[in-house]
């Protein structure tokens, strides 16, 4: 009898160890969700829904599930990764419709694709935003294609012929190309992308020296009034999460290279 007795007692020993260690690492988890959306403050990004999903987590730490509790929580990361992987999304199809529309093509069709993408991701719906902004690079690179081909048929070249008598010759050359420029973008790319980097850094630098400018002016000289102090000082915050922002996505693309 004292053997069971004994090893009942061992049993929910080991229950309530397992417990504890289960509940620290949510609560790690929970702890670092929190540094997560702060980081997304300070990029700009909404938070919305990543502060749902952290708020639900907790709500299932509270009821002792702390292995969903977890799960959950550690998906906040996920949300600010997709987050800043639609983000960049958005400027390449912006920068994709206003090229083509220097050019005189009608993008017109493109940009409602792309406001409703842009609609999506405001109100931190990832998943269909980045939907819309990869139809609306089909729709450029389609668009693209068919005003390419529209001037070559007007041109009045048989292009068809020359590329059968020589297609071996082209094969060869665009894979040399290929192969070279590939090379060569990704050394430029890095090279463009540090430049930036570079810039943004000084820019953040000018940016914090002017606002502490300012808070010396009100501060110790009292030169300027507290409404004029509460909109310079709010205007420089708003540049630095915007500068923070782009610093972000910069290092996220140096890592991919």
């Amino acid at each position: 009898m004292y053997k069971n007795i004994l090893l009942v007692c061992v049993l929910l020993l080991f229950v309530g160890t397992a417990k504890a260690d289960m509940s620290e690492d949510a609560l790690l988890a929970i702890e670092r969700a929190e540094g997560t959306i702060n980081e997304m403050l300070g990029m700009g990004l909404g938070v919305a829904y990543a502060n749902d999903t952290l708020n639900e987590a907790k709500n299932l730490f509270d009821q002792g599930y702390y292995e969903a509790s977890e799960s959950l929580a550690k998906k906040v990361l996920e949300i600010k990764e997709k987050a800043i992987e639609v983000d960049e999304l958005i400027n390449q199809v912006e920068s994709k419709i206003y090229e083509l529309s220097s050019k005189g093509y009608d993008t017109s069709y493109v940009y409602v694709t792309f406001s409703s993408g842009l609609s999506e991701f405001n109100v931190d719906n990832y998943l269909d935003a980045e939907n819309f902004m990869r139809d609306a690079l089909n729709e450029l690179d389609e668009l693209e294609a068919e005003e390419s081909l529209k001037r070559i048929q007007t041109s009045g070249v048989d292009v068809v012929s020359v590329v059968l008598d020589y297609l071996w010759v082209f094969i060869i050359l665009i894979l040399l190309i290929l192969i070279a420029g590939l090379k060569i973008k990704d050394k430029v790319d890095i090279k463009h992308l540090k430049g930036e980097l570079e810039s943004l850094e000084g820019e953040m630098e000018n940016i914090k020296k002017s606002l502490a400018a300012v808070q010396r002016r009100y501060f110790e000289k009292g030169s300027v009034s507290k409404m004029d102090y509460d909109i310079s000082v709010s205007r420089y915050n708003k540049s630095i999460s915007v500068v923070k922002r782009k610093i972000s996505v910069l290092n996220g693309k140096l890592k991919n290279h």
